[in-house]
């Protein structure tokens, strides 16, 4: 178990760092060199926003990009979300999922949707797959 977290957290990490470059080059280009310096790593110091990366649009409005990574080939997304995620999601159009394709690679793709759990409802389905449980315990040791 904890080799397969270090493992999916590396693919992360990188998957992450990808699109930190990725963004940095998109304002550079837009002529947007002063909004580089605020774009945020949220995820490095803070795993709790619900999002990864704070950048900015081509005119200047906070974008929230949650980043989810794949060795896999470009094609349908299929990725966990935390509850935590899909809560910051709702109702914010400034919410962002890159999906990371081919992480592993010298050219990997990244695939751009905006909020899909605002623009495409109809579409996505939402399964749970885990649960969290919590059990009151008392002290049963001297019985």
């Amino acid at each position: 178990f904890e080799e397969e977290h270090k493992y999916n957290k590396r693919i992360g990490d990188r998957g992450e760092l990808i699109v930190l470059r990725s963004e940095i080059d998109k304002l550079n280009n837009l002529g947007k060199q002063e909004l580089v310096s605020n774009i945020n790593h949220i995820s490095k110091d803070n795993d709790a926003a619900g999002y990864d990366i704070l950048s900015f649009d081509e005119v200047g409005n906070e974008i929230y990009i949650e980043v989810k990574s794949t060795k896999s080939k470009q094609g349908d997304a299929n990725f966990y979300i935390s509850a935590n995620e899909l809560e910051k999601a709702k109702g914010d159009m400034n919410y962002w999922i890159y999906v990371v394709f081919e992480v592993h690679t010298v050219n990997p793709k990244i695939w751009r949707i905006n909020n899909p759990f605002e623009n495409n409802k109809d579409e996505i389905v939402l399964k749970p797959v885990t649960y969290r449980v919590n059990i009151g315990v008392e002290d049963n040791s001297s019985k």
